[in-house]
């Protein structure tokens, strides 16, 4: 199927495309994500995105929460407790899509496994997919997108330079191979043919980011974004996690094609990600904003304002060379502890035994936590035969492969 392009989509380098990030801030209730649709909507956004999972397929009944998130939500409980708790049944997605295209706004949504990937493809007919940077580093739910096509929007949080190239080698084989990789060394260097090269550059958009929740002003390093655009040469974006809507509306002045934040109905509300989200009235205020640093770039030949032009858009007292950084594409040391909980590792679907040959089928690279081998590592180990039992949702580690 041929897809409408993110250059379609986004609307060309002098408008800056804004989703708002629902996220799961409608805390499992699909009354109350048509009151994020509806407050999205009334702020002006381009889109609004929610999150597409079944917490048993993302999360093993061992994955600890976040420091932030237990901090946030005010309790501690297992990851798979707290997934469960904000989960979006499917049957709830297609309404909402209705009620979104209803009010004018275009529904995005972030698959976290391959059932969802497929389900937001095939059932809800989405042409184009947001995916976490918690998924930055698994290869094969990056290549499958892209062997079906579709447009992707990429989260580069907790990355270094290499790891993005990894992943951008995984969507370019995908854009370019109808079939799986024979092993993670066939994907190296697919990045740089110029076939996929002209693929991605219409439809893929790579985000900087940086997750922490909320993300402190001197671990945004926002000319990070512009290492990207130079390294990968399709359109950049900003996945902003910070407080308060000048970082975005920064971004947005520097060059960004693509703006996501996250917004709630009440910053009151229990849930991990509401302390870090704006309310209505500040999210209008940023699109606000961030249209008038738009129409000033259509008057610039480089789609680029100066910090010094960018400043009338911003609060008299922010700061924005706080927020500039080095520029290098390199996780911060305040992200490495996420790291260990939000990226995944393989992970058996269900029991094991010893001498089985694994597949496709009894595999998955979509559990957390980390702790077995690399998602890229699935094409290496797939036709080889488990060396012992093993457990339903155990990590599967180099010991475990005859």
């Amino acid at each position: 199927m041929a897809y409408r392009t993110l250059e379609e989509i986004t609307g060309g380098p002098n408008h800056t495309f804004v989703i708002a990030e629902a996220g799961v801030n409608h805390n499992g209730d699909p009354e109350l994500a048509k009151q994020l649709i509806d407050a999205a909507a009334n702020a002006g956004a381009d889109a609004v995105k929610f999150q597409t999972f079944q917490a048993d397929k993302l999360a093993s009944p061992e994955a600890a929460q976040a420091d932030y998130q237990a901090r946030n939500i005010g309790k501690k409980e297992s990851q798979l407790q707290m997934l469960q708790r904000l989960e979006l049944k499917f049957t709830d997605h297609a309404p909402l899509k209705k009620y979104a295209q209803d009010r004018g706004i275009m529904f995005l949504s972030t698959p976290f496994h391959v059932e969802a990937l497929k389900f937001l493809i095939d059932d809800i007919g989405q042409d184009t997919l947001k995916f976490s940077s918690g998924d930055l580093a698994n290869a094969p739910l990056l290549n499958m997108a892209a062997r079906r096509g579709v447009n992707m929007l990429v989260s580069t949080g907790m990355a270094s330079i290499e790891e993005v190239r990894l992943a951008f080698d995984a969507i370019a084989f995908g854009y370019c191979n109808p079939r799986d990789p024979k092993s993670s060394a066939e994907i190296k260097d697919w990045r740089l043919k110029p076939e996929a090269q002209a693929i991605m550059k219409t439809r893929v958009c790579v985000f900087h980011c940086t997750t922490a929740y909320p993300t402190p002003l001197d671990m945004v390093n926002l000319r990070a974004m512009k290492t990207l655009e130079a390294e990968f040469k399709c359109i950049t974006g900003y996945s902003d996690h910070t407080q308060g809507i000048d970082v975005s509306i920064l971004a947005s002045a520097l060059g960004a094609r693509v703006i996501e934040k996250h917004f709630t109905i009440s910053r009151d509300w229990e849930g991990p990600d509401h302390v870090a989200s704006l309310e209505p009235q500040e999210l209008k205020a940023m699109i606000d904003n961030i249209r008038a640093t738009s129409k000033a770039r259509a008057a610039k030949s480089d789609h680029t304002l100066s910090l010094d032009e960018a400043r009338q858009y911003l609060s008299p007292t922010f700061d924005a060379i706080s927020v500039l950084g080095t520029g290098e594409k390199q996780p911060h040391k305040g992200e490495v502890a996420v790291t260990e909980i939000a990226r995944k590792s393989i992970h058996t679907r269900g029991p094991i035994k010893a001498g089985e040959v694994f597949t496709m089928d009894n595999l998955s690279t979509d559990i957390r936590p980390q702790g077995g081998l690399k998602p890229v590592q699935l094409w290496d180990i797939l036709g080889k035969p488990a060396a012992n039992d093993l457990a339903a949702y155990q990590p599967v580690k180099n010991n475990n492969v005859a």
